[in-house]
């Protein structure tokens, strides 16, 4: 079967891990998967790249390049990631050529989304292109039951998933990445996030927290993993709020993302309560516990449901928070270790049979 997978979103994105992961299990089972991605800049050859400016010009441009893919190509199945406003043209065109669509929802975008209207137009077709998709597959279950109300026929649980090979501790000389880093007796905790406007909404209070850490402690280094368009805007925050000792780290690769983990002492989690949080299965925190990193932080929903207890949790209080991190920073806590737990439920390879039933569910 030949499958056109569509991505809409770029590399600066964290959505990339879950799309690409998809796109190697449809291949290992045997797709013949046309993979399309905006803004590609990897060294898969058989990617396929669309241009796309950060301009309502620039994805107007897109989504047209996009669905013209989707009105020649030849394919039987049309793969598409989220229910954004960009995809409607393609899932219309993808519905009306009589082909088979699954559309692959990991967030509620609408709560994510900076103005009144994309808000407005996202939560739209949020609301409304459910119905239209042959099957939903999604990460937890808050999501597979707000799907379920909004008109959706058939929803599959494929869990979020990681390399656990990557994200594996023993993969890593710790005392040489810090030496490499220029880290010495330092201790370092670290925050990982897109900096774009879902991947980065609860940074602030990370930076508050800290503050308060450092005003206490003159040893700490916050390093913060990833990149993005709002870059430059954190680094003012980082400034204003007077945090000297943050390091950022720009867009990294996978591998260099489990390098800086291996690095660090402790890594952080906020999570204000809010629908968006709530609807949300954390792939931080995957990775950080699939590191053995001491996690700690603020959860909720879906998150908080599957791993809260592998973690050093605190009230949504800033106070309360910067003590619990204090707290773990001179005392390693008796947590139960994650990562068994992970390799069995999130690795690639356990996830594969998840996608496998979710295209078994097309041809009933």
């Amino acid at each position: 079967m030949k499958v056109l997978f569509i991505n809409p979103l770029d590399d600066r994105s964290g959505t990339k891990v879950r799309t690409r992961g998809f796109y190697t299990v449809l291949k290992s089972l045997g797709y013949d998967v046309s993979y399309m991605e905006s803004n590609y800049h990897g060294d898969d050859p058989l990617i396929i790249t669309i241009p796309q400016k950060d301009t309502l010009l620039g994805y107007c441009i897109a989504c047209l390049r996009r669905l013209r893919y989707c009105l020649f190509m030849p394919y039987h199945l049309l793969f598409v990631y989220k229910f954004l406003p960009v995809n409607i043209p393609c899932i219309i065109v993808g519905k009306i050529r009589g082909k088979k669509v699954v559309v692959d929802w990991d967030d509620l975008d609408f709560a994510y989304q900076p103005t009144w209207f994309r808000r407005t137009i996202t939560r739209w077709s949020e609301q409304w292109i459910p119905r239209y998709a042959d099957v939903v597959t999604t990460h937890n279950l808050r999501i597979k039951e707000w799907a379920e109300r909004v008109g959706g026929r058939k929803i599959i649980i494929v869990p979020q998933g990681i390399d656990t090979g990557v994200f594996d501790p023993k993969r890593y000389d710790r005392g040489e990445i810090r030496m490499r880093l220029g880290l010495h007796s330092e201790k370092v905790i670290c925050y990982m996030c897109s900096l774009d406007w879902g991947g980065a909404r609860d940074l602030d209070n990370i930076f508050l927290a800290v503050r308060q850490v450092i005003q206490k402690r003159d040893d700490v280094v916050l390093l913060i993993i990833g990149g993005g368009i709002l870059q430059g805007r954190f680094h003012k925050m980082a400034a204003e709020l007077n945090i000297t000792t943050v390091r950022f780290t720009g867009l990294i690769s996978q591998e260099a993302v489990a390098h800086y983990l291996a690095a660090s002492d402790l890594a952080l989690i906020y999570m204000r309560d809010d629908l968006g949080n709530r609807m949300r299965f954390s792939l931080k925190l995957l990775e950080y516990l699939s590191m053995g990193k001491t996690v700690v932080g603020h959860l909720v929903g879906a998150s908080k449901d599957a791993l809260g207890k592998y973690c050093v949790l605190t009230t949504n209080q800033i106070e309360d928070f910067a003590e619990k991190i204090i707290e773990a920073l001179d005392a390693t806590p008796d947590l139960r270790d994650a990562r068994k737990y992970i390799v069995e439920h999130h690795d690639w390879e356990v996830v594969k049979k998840s996608v496998k039933e979710a295209l078994t569910e097309l041809e009933k």
